[in-house]
């Protein structure tokens, strides 16, 4: 692959990454939905496969974007999907979003993870820059992290240093197999149980496992 396309890809996914970090969260506001308008062709494209279930899920965020250009009331539609937000990830009944409680065998927070990703984050000099106080491998950092070493990767490219590049893809392959890579699966597999998350939580979190499954294969392909 040219290396143009290498920094384009790494730019395609620094936005898609953060786009899946961000909305994993905050409560979703306008700007996402378009967001994620925008970026669902090259989804569709990265995650293109014959399983069923992306192919709904798909399907159902296309026709949720559609139906949320085409309301007049906006913010109904993003006050009803708050309150699944709130449902699924902000009670205790409800889906966790850190590695550390699904790494368990019994399902009880532990803190290795959450250590071991810190110290990662550290090496980088990585730093998700807000207030939110989630612990450090939660969804939203493990995804943002991916983020922040795409755009590592793009710049270390474009100034042909192909040495820091080579080292960022090889961390960005360990830190997906041996975290993000290890809980998605059992994350969708609770997130679909719950019902306020059919429309868009559910499908959401099914393309996000697709496309980290397809991000792997993208990475194990590269070579500086």
């Amino acid at each position: 692959m040219h290396q143009k396309e290498i920094i384009s890809s790494m730019q395609g996914r620094e936005v898609i990454y953060a786009f899946f970090s961000d909305i994993f969260l905050f409560l979703a506001d306008n700007k996402h939905i378009l967001l994620l308008k925008e970026i669902l062709p090259a989804l569709k494209e990265i995650c293109s496969g014959s399983e069923l279930e992306l192919h709904k899920s798909i399907d159902l965020l296309e026709q949720y974007t559609y139906k949320y250009i085409n309301e007049e009331n906006k913010q109904e539609l993003l006050d009803n999907l708050n309150l699944s937000y709130t449902r699924l990830y902000c009670l205790g009944n409800g889906v966790p979003l850190s590695e550390s409680v699904y790494v368990s065998p019994i399902h009880l927070t532990r803190q290795e993870s959450e250590i071991e990703a810190g110290r990662i984050y550290n090496l980088c000099s990585f730093d998700m820059k807000h207030n939110a106080n989630e612990p450090k491998d939660h969804l939203s950092y493990e995804l943002m992290f991916m983020s922040y070493l795409s755009k590592g990767i793009s710049k270390h490219l474009a100034d042909n240093n192909m040495q820091e590049a080579s080292k960022l893809t090889a961390l960005q392959k360990e830190f997906l197999n041996n975290h993000i890579l290890n809980w998605i699966d059992e994350m969708c597999m609770m997130t679909m149980k719950i019902s306020e998350s059919h429309e868009f939580y559910y499908p959401l979190t099914e393309v996000l496992k697709s496309y980290l499954k397809a991000d792997k294969e993208y990475l194990e392909t590269l070579e500086f």
